[in-house]
């Protein structure tokens, strides 16, 4: 795939392309990014550009491009956590391998995924190499939590932040890549706020509507929720595989409603199938929604805290009888 293939991050593209123009490219790149927003996708062409020996690299269809790109180039490595972290070991073998010569490309490229999980003494060790690093190595760290790693190796990589991807252009690439129809193209679109790799994984999910259905039902169904029916409501969303993705598809229904209900605009409605119960429902006004909202928030905030999923979720019920 060459870079104008690549959706989002013009800037941090034309910086890379500029910086193997002019054979300026650092010997250490951190990628900075929550997951979905292709960090790992443009390391890899980055991988395949720096080997590429065709006029516009990366041509994506020599021979050292589709060997970069199925894992299979003895100059690119891609380094992944054992078990809980990177271990020194790990970083030690490392080390090994940068001492002899790229075998077949013009440079050996190591991509990190999760460098922020290193341990202490692997993070260590792997500092005294970023400090004298051999001419032919480059490193891409890629990490979703850049705080947590070291401030010494941050200081000695050049940083590229990753933004989100404007949800326009997500669309367009669904509709055009994965021939979805433009209205699905635009739910998963939102839903990945920014993240390319994440709305194509949404898209790729075979129970995606049928969640998204139960979520309806459940909105719908809050304003005739009877306390009795609170617990058992609770277990059942508890055993919800995607709960997460519940609560961001019920957040979305009342976003969609509460921007219809401000604007009467269809255009800011990203459920469009919705768009009745959102034009003729009554129970719902604006005071409501806003504190459902706060409340799917904060049951949001309490799974990702590890919080017992039926915990949570009865949590959440009980207040709802209480505010809407």
């Amino acid at each position: 795939m060459p870079f104008q293939d690549f959706i989002g991050q013009e800037q941090i593209i034309k910086l890379l392309k500029i910086s193997l123009a002019e054979n300026t490219l650092s010997h250490a790149l951190l990628f900075t990014g929550p997951a979905g927003s292709g960090k790992e996708t443009l390391a890899f062409l980055l991988a395949q550009a720096v080997n590429c020996r065709e006029e516009n690299p990366p041509c994506g269809e020599c021979l050292s491009c589709r060997k970069t790109m199925s894992l299979n180039h003895p100059d690119v490595r891609l380094l992944t956590r054992e078990g809980t972290g990177i271990r020194i070991s790990q970083i030690r073998a490392l080390e090994q391998e940068s001492l002899s010569q790229p075998y077949e490309g013009r440079k050996k490229v190591v991509i990190i995924r999760d460098a922020e999980d290193m341990s202490l003494a692997a993070a260590n060790s792997f500092l005294k190499t970023l400090e004298e690093p051999p001419p032919y190595m480059i490193f891409v760290l890629l990490s979703g939590r850049p705080q947590a790693l070291l401030p010494t190796i941050k200081s000695r990589c050049r940083i590229f932040p990753f933004q989100p991807v404007p949800e326009k252009l997500i669309t367009a690439y669904l509709v055009k890549k994965k021939a979805l129809l433009p209205a699905e193209a635009r739910i998963f679109a939102a839903l990945s706020r920014g993240k390319v790799g994440l709305a194509v994984a949404l898209s790729e999910g075979e129970e995606f509507f049928a969640l998204r259905e139960r979520a309806y039902s459940f909105i719908k169904g809050l304003r005739k929720l009877a306390k009795k029916e609170i617990f058992p409501l609770a277990e059942k969303l508890a055993q919800e595989e995607e709960s997460a993705l519940f609560l961001d598809l019920c957040l979305e229904i009342l976003r969609d409603l509460f921007l219809y209900r401000e604007t009467g605009k269809e255009d800011y409605v990203t459920n469009i199938d919705y768009l009745e119960f959102y034009q003729n429902d009554r129970y719902w006004q604006q005071q409501r929604i806003l504190g459902a909202i706060s409340l799917l928030v904060k049951a949001k905030e309490d799974l990702g805290a590890s919080v017992n999923p039926k915990l949570a979720f009865g949590a959440m019920l009980l207040e709802f009888k209480e505010v809407i």
